[in-house]
């Protein structure tokens, strides 16, 4: 199990509803990152520092009103219960990550910000949160057509190396969970309750043991489910992605709002089914974003190349926010013909079709493709935005 901090405790004891504190309530998020904003650009730098203070001392260093000082010293007097209660929740194998901690999950707190959760409560190794992953998402009424699509497309990606992300509902989501653990592949879950609950399933307890599984949930391990939990977990499941999967939407619900949110902030690209039943939802969100580079139709198929899908989302990417070049060779034929091959690759065109095109030998077209996918992993690489850390 981790070692509790003292800023990741601070952060804790003021923001969470582990243990019952009926004299005050915890901040919320918006709160949160208002006192943190006023910690960081004090004398104080850090939550662990609000410890031994008194209302007046905070009054006067951080600028803050009596109530809110008052409330400060209330909540962090309960120390002593909290530590108690995070002792029960490690002997069922449930640890706490705070943003105050370098391993917070990385990829939310780049792309979420300040929308981040200020914590999660979890089970399984963390570091595994560094995987490239893909989202999965879909009703919790999806019929066997849809189920059977996300089982050959989650297999497909463990295939591949990434790990699989989603929210550990019924349907699409558990179908995707237990799919990537099957195939010998790595799951991620974003749950909006209930994770203590989980944990004692004999079942999952094998799997977080067998280093398959991570449960997360940003709501306290016996939190019951509330709807706007459940909404809100929706942007983890994206934001944890290197793309997500809309497997099948209606019109309305969790899906759809999930989907038109991405969407909306460009998160990550979407990948959008196709299929032959009518799905309201999908349809509705590839007529409404046709010229949306972000958002892909993905038709069912016996086999799926995933890199080959991101590729085609990363050269999108690559072009709408024109990335800075690196020095190219003047005298490398490559760099004259990468821009027609960018095309053609997006192109759907064969293999074959490509070297008429180019009028080369399918060797050097192969020789070509390497080194434009293994330019594009060099520049994701170097681009990547780690975002300033706000406990």
């Amino acid at each position: 199990m981790r070692t509790l901090t003292n800023d990741a405790l601070a952060t804790l004891l003021l923001t969470s509803n582990l243990i019952k504190q009926n004299e005050v309530k915890a901040f919320t998020l918006l709160q949160w990152n208002k006192l943190a904003r006023q910690i960081k650009d004090s004398t104080y730098k850090s939550p662990a520092e609000l410890f031994n203070k008194t209302s007046l001392a905070m009054m006067n260093d951080l600028f803050l009103d009596k109530e809110t000082a008052d409330r400060i010293v209330v909540r962090l007097e309960k120390a002593e219960l909290i530590l108690k209660e995070l002792e029960v929740l490690n002997s069922l194998g449930i640890s706490v990550v705070t943003r105050a901690d370098s391993d917070y999950p990385r990829f939310l707190r780049m792309r979420l910000k300040e929308q981040s959760p200020s914590h999660f409560f979890y089970s399984g190794n963390i570091k595994n949160l560094t995987k490239q992953a893909i989202g999965m998402v879909g009703s919790r009424n999806a019929d066997e057509e849809s189920l059977e699509f996300t089982r050959n497309f989650v297999n497909d990606a463990s295939n591949e190396g990434f790990a699989i992300v989603s929210g550990g509902a019924k349907g699409v989501d558990i179908t995707a969970q237990e799919e990537a653990i099957k195939s010998g592949g790595f799951a991620i879950s974003y749950l909006h309750s209930d994770l203590e609950k989980w944990v004692r399933k004999k079942e999952i307890r094998k799997q977080i043991d067998e280093d398959r599984l991570i449960l997360l949930s940003s709501v306290e391990p016996r939190a019951r489910f509330q709807g706007f939990n459940a909404m809100a977990r929706n942007k983890y499941i994206y934001c944890q992605s290197k793309a997500t999967v809309v497997v099948a939407s209606s019109t309305s619900g969790g899906t759809w709002e999930g989907a038109k949110e991405n969407i909306k902030q460009k998160w990550v690209p979407i990948f959008v089914r196709e299929a032959n039943k009518a799905l309201e939802g999908n349809k509705a969100l590839l007529e409404a974003n046709s010229n949306n580079p972000y958002v892909r139709a993905l038709k069912t198929q016996l086999k799926y190349d995933i890199k080959g899908l991101l590729l085609e989302c990363d050269f999108e990417h690559i072009n709408n926010n024109q990335t800075k070049k690196t020095e190219k060779n003047s005298n490398d034929a490559f760099n004259l013909v990468e821009p027609s091959l960018k095309e053609l690759m997006l192109s759907n065109k064969s293999h074959r079709e490509i070297c008429n095109e180019l009028n080369v030998n399918s060797e050097q077209v192969n020789t070509w493709v390497e080194r434009v996918k293994k330019e594009l992993v060099r520049k994701n690489r170097n681009t990547e935005v780690i975002q300033d850390k706000l406990f």
